[in-house]
């Protein structure tokens, strides 16, 4: 695979380089006729690099790693502004006319980290570049760190496989696309989110509450899109490296070239080592995994301006880990190590994306999406075995009438989604096979946006599925917006959502432990319902901006797959039951009290409770409170600096009583997460020097029974905070081209 890395990135490297200058001619219109300017400052407007036309009027310029508007200007003529298309290398006439010099007033507008557009019907937030480098964002797990809506944290002491939550909900519950295919879902689930290199993402589109029909079935607490960097718009060669007191490395190579006036691509490279195992508490169990990964996307757009577009693309991914204790290595033979851990996850996906546009006199639209994807998943827990296969084809075929402008806007078409999926537990006594199904879901659907007024808006859709497991079933939502004066919106929603879920991967957090595995019962769906409320104020303080936000959600589930633990301490069972919630209230304040500087406050309360056969409790691992706030600076200067304060209530453990004088406190102790970052902007890029866990804190017996992997009561999954303690690191951005 490091073969692959460097052979990709040669050849990338020399794509860009033939569309690194433009060219043109600068006249002086002379009374109508028209005269070659020499001396002529010609410059990129964002970028500042500029460059003077010779005696003949003539220029060369090299091209920015963004695309930027290009300025033309000499004293005595009005200045010129030209937005140069991708592709642009040429530009044969710039003409400059006589004018006045007028002093020019530029009036900027800030812009927001995180962008809550009061016109949508969703509670949607947009969280752009802006807000992403306030962290080290090496993957989309870390993208949240500065945001109170998504909670991430680690599933056990040994994978280093983190999770998210939303609305008190695990992350398999939000429906997780890549550009609108669907990523986080089936044998991907667990490694999604670090999948995803943060270096490639250009914005994440977050809704919290059930999403639209349009994108499927599945959500049920929220939707999350990533869209990653675009072809024609991502930097000829952008470079990105990262490395931290646990000498965990990264880098990242982001590739683009404009081949045509119409065809581009990028190429995004993403590489990832730890090599060295660290046991901080002296449990002889490593703190975070050793392992590298390799991550290779290519993609091709074609657009002709106006009535078609077309994308594809191959994306790869080899992910290799190893934990447990200490002595266990990477690769190689298992001699003499007390309890290993070692996964391998390899991927493949190819994908296309084509849109076509009618000349109607009402706009409307056809879009196809296809994906196809292969997933192989093997790991290895102590003496057991996990063994995963799937391969998947989505298909969703969209065609909309109507657009911003219009008062109805309609979408509606047909959807397929074939899962051929096999799911394993191996151990001394044989074969386990929970998971060896097909399914094949056939959908149609239909949505529409109603837009009476700027006060009132709707959106009511409805799809019904076929799956040759589960046969016909309805998925009906709503979203609704009322804008009483002009700062004022309020929301509504109600839906619901269904999931086929994975029982043996789902499960395999148990082996983890020296729990025996109980999965009973057939195969069945999950079921939820989610309706929500916010009301969303946009106020002028001291003439400063600012927004408040307050949300109240209810998740209720028909039937969910029950992860129990607390049946029996050396036990795990795996069964469908009726009559969880999760409720959920969020107040959150984001103001810029004085120019450069922003703040952010929330506060979240959940009620959270899972209906076991045995009983109803608080559902593990979920902190019913936490307070948050975050407080970025940037100065007149080169300098950044953001500071995230984090505050947890006690959270319910499960009880491990039958584990005799190995048990554990059944609750977490309330604690502080502090993250803080600088940055140094360059010409050309930034350098970055940050600290996760400032405080320190550390889960100081995370294993329980570390000193004999073999005692029926070991666990690795009893986890409410961090293991290694704090964290420093240092990075850079660099825009060579």
């Amino acid at each position: 695979m490091f073969r692959i890395f460097w052979a990709v990135l040669f050849t990338a490297l020399l794509w860009p380089v033939a569309a690194q200058k433009v060219t043109g001619r600068v006249f002086a219109d002379e009374n109508g006729r028209l005269e070659p300017l020499p001396y002529a400052n010609v410059f990129w407007k964002v970028d500042k690099s500029g460059t003077v036309t010779d005696e003949n009027g003539l220029f060369t310029i090299d091209r920015p790693a963004k695309n930027d508007t290009l300025v033309v200007s000499f004293v005595g003529y009005k200045r010129l502004e030209l937005y140069l298309r991708p592709g642009v290398r040429q530009l044969d006439s710039l003409i400059l006319r006589p004018g006045n010099l007028l002093a020019e007033v530029e009036i900027r507008e800030v812009i927001k980290g995180i962008e809550l557009d009061p016109r949508a019907v969703q509670l949607t937030q947009t969280i752009g570049k802006k807000e992403l480098l306030k962290a080290a964002c090496c993957n989309l797990s870390e993208s949240f760190e500065t945001n109170p809506v998504v909670e991430s944290s680690f599933t056990d002491a040994i994978s280093g496989i983190r999770q998210i939550e939303l609305l008190g909900l695990s992350g398999k519950y939000t429906l997780l696309q890549t550009e609108n295919i669907p990523t986080g879902r089936g044998m991907n689930q667990l490694l999604a989110l670090a999948s995803i290199p943060g270096p490639w993402i250009e914005s994440i589109q977050l809704t919290k509450g059930i999403g639209s029909v349009v994108n499927g079935f599945e959500s049920m607490t929220g939707h999350i899109n990533v869209e990653l960097l675009k072809p024609e718009s991502a930097p000829y060669l952008h470079l990105n490296g990262y490395v931290n007191n646990a000498l965990r490395m990264e880098a990242n190579a982001l590739l683009g070239s404009v081949v045509t006036d119409h065809l581009s691509q990028h190429t995004l490279i993403h590489l990832n080592s730890s090599p060295l195992p660290w046991d901080m508490n002296g449990d002889n169990f490593m703190d975070m995994p050793i392992g590298q990964q390799v991550n290779l996307q290519n993609k091709w757009k074609y657009s002709d301006g106006h009535r078609f577009e077309g994308q594809a693309g191959l994306r790869l991914l080899n992910d290799s880990r190893a934990s447990g204790t200490m002595e266990t290595p990477l690769f190689g033979e298992l001699t003499n190590v007390q309890w290993p851990y070692r996964a391998r996850e390899r991927r493949w996906e190819f994908f296309t994306k084509n849109a076509f546009v009618f000349q109607t006199e009402k706009p409307s639209s056809l879009g196809h999406i296809v994906s196809i994807h292969q997933h192989t998943s093997d790991r290895l827990y102590g003496t057991r075995q996990f063994d995963g296969h799937q391969w998947s084809l989505y298909q969703n075929l969209i065609y909309q009438s109507g657009d911003q402008t219009s008062a109805w806007i309609l979408k509606a078409g047909l959807s397929q989604q074939i899962d051929r999926v096999y799911g394993a537990f191996t151990d001394s006594t044989g074969v386990q096979a929970y998971d060896q199904r097909t399914e094949a879901v056939h959908g149609a659907f239909v949505e529409m946006a109603w837009m009476p007024s700027e006060k009132f808006s709707a959106v009511m859709g409805g799809r019904i599925d076929y799956s040759n497991l589960f046969e016909w079933f309805a998925t009906p939502r709503l979203h609704v917006r009322y804008a009483p004066f002009e700062n004022t919106v309020i929301r509504g929603h109600v839906g619901s959502g269904r999931r086929t879920p994975l029982l043996a991967l789902e499960s395999a957090q148990a082996l983890m432990s020296n729990r025996r595995v109980f999965i009973t019962g057939q195969l069945q769906q999950e079921h939820a319902l989610n309706a929500g409320l916010s009301m969303q104020q946009d106020f002028r303080l001291n003439y400063r901006k600012g927004t408040i936000t307050a949300d109240i959600q209810r998740t209720y589930f028909y039937n969910q797959f029950v992860q129990d633990y607390d049946l029996h301490a050396l036990e795990y069972h795996g069964y469908f039951n009726r009559g969880s919630t999760a409720d959920h209230l969020m107040l959150q304040l984001d103001y810029e009290p004085m120019r450069r500087l922003e703040t952010r406050l929330a506060y979240r309360r959940q009620w959270v409770f899972t209906e076991f056969t045995h009983q109803r409790l608080e559902t593990p691992f979920v902190a019913p409170e936490r307070w948050f706030a975050n407080i970025a600076y940037a100065t007149r200067g080169n300098w950044k600096f953001d500071l995230t304060v984090n505050y947890f209530k006690s959270r319910r453990l499960p009880q491990t009583a039958e584990k005799g004088p190995l048990r554990v406190d059944d609750r977490s102790p309330d604690f502080w997460i502090v993250n803080g970052q600088i940055n140094y902007t360059l010409k050309k890029g930034e350098i970055y020097l940050g600290v996760e866990n400032l405080l320190d804190l550390r889960q100081l017996n995370p294993v329980i029974s570390a000193g004999d992997p073999l005692h029926p009561a070991f666990d690795a999954t009893i986890v409410w905070g961090p293991i290694f303690g704090r964290m420093v690191y240092v990075g850079i951005n660099w825009n060579l081209f």
